[in-house]
């Protein structure tokens, strides 16, 4: 009876870990659509400013990330913040700093031990904010193991070559979710749910209009 239990047990963790993976997709959707939707008309073909120095696009210290498509005024910011995983004894006990997808030689947002990073889409309209969609939603209460319980984000404007020297029209924001393959349990130690901890990099394309188009997305 136990070793069917066990089988039973596994086919069921399998089960909520598939679909999990999709409740993830749900999670980011709405800032994969946001980010095709407004950064495109932001990047100047041939632009000979590199965005990571440009302090109105990128910028990143204490704690916070802030990718925005026009400076707080009538589009997006995408804001990011490592906040205390203490909200929750599983939460406080991942090792989110252990994440292999999350670097900072990939111009990433990497939070300390005991954190963990949220994303907040803030829309502008008139230098002021109307809507905020995050991700994670539940920072404090309610089911915290479902979906994505962290979420990363990087940025790159790779230079290419032309006749003038060197450009930056061609961004890729990369989101990082990061999940559990199976459901935590209270009893599981620190290696235990690093070891279940997944993640993945939703690299978002992005150029103008005209060279990349909205909706090219590659996903690792």
């Amino acid at each position: 009876i136990s070793g069917s239990f066990n089988v039973y047990q596994r086919m069921t963790d399998s089960q909520w870990g598939v679909n999990n993976r999709l409740t993830v997709k749900e999670n980011i959707q709405a800032a994969t659509l946001a980010i095709n939707k407004y950064f495109p008309a932001a990047v100047t073909l041939n632009n000979p400013t590199d965005p990571l120095t440009d302090a109105a696009v990128w910028s990143c210290s204490a704690g916070v990330c802030s990718l925005r498509s026009d400076n707080k005024q009538n589009g997006i910011e995408v804001l990011t913040r490592c906040g205390s995983s203490a909200v929750d004894p599983i939460l406080k006990k991942t090792p989110f700093e252990t994440v292999e997808t999350m670097k900072a030689a990939d111009n990433c947002m990497v939070c300390d031990a005991g954190q963990r990073p949220r994303v907040l889409v803030n829309f502008y309209q008139g230098g002021v904010v109307i809507n905020t969609y995050r991700i994670p939603k539940n920072a404090t209460t309610g089911r915290v193991s479902d979906g994505v319980v962290a979420m990363g984000l990087c940025f790159a404007a790779p230079p290419r070559t032309t006749a003038s020297g060197q450009v930056y029209d061609q961004w890729v924001v990369t989101l990082v979710p990061m999940y559990f393959a199976r459901p935590p349990k209270a009893t599981d130690t620190s290696d235990d749910l690093k070891s279940i901890l997944l993640s993945h990099r939703e690299n978002i394309m992005i150029g103008p209009m005209e060279q990349l188009g909205t909706k090219m997305k590659v996903i690792e």
